[in-house]
């Protein structure tokens, strides 16, 4: 063990030097470090910018007849007022 006068030549002049430690800074990991959250999203598909063009428009049957007998009234009126 160094005895302390072998550092005597070296004086504190000042206050300590404290640098800023940033919580965000990413330091030498061996291992990769993915969080959950990233990992979860990384696994997800990617979403369909247009979902609405994969299945077009289709009238199913229960539409069609709301729709013929909402016409068949609509038209019935019509003709009993001679229109």
């Amino acid at each position: 063990m160094r005895s302390p006068r072998a550092h005597s030549e070296w004086e504190l002049v000042g206050p300590a030097e404290v640098r800023d430690i940033d919580p965000s800074a990413r330091y030498f990991t061996p291992w990769n470090v993915v969080p959950h959250t990233e990992l979860m999203r990384l696994e997800q598909s990617a979403p369909e910018l247009q979902p609405h063009l994969a299945k077009p428009p289709a009238v199913d049957e229960a539409e069609a007849f709301l729709t013929m007998l909402f016409l068949r009234r609509r038209c019935s009126a019509v003709m009993r007022r001679g229109r």
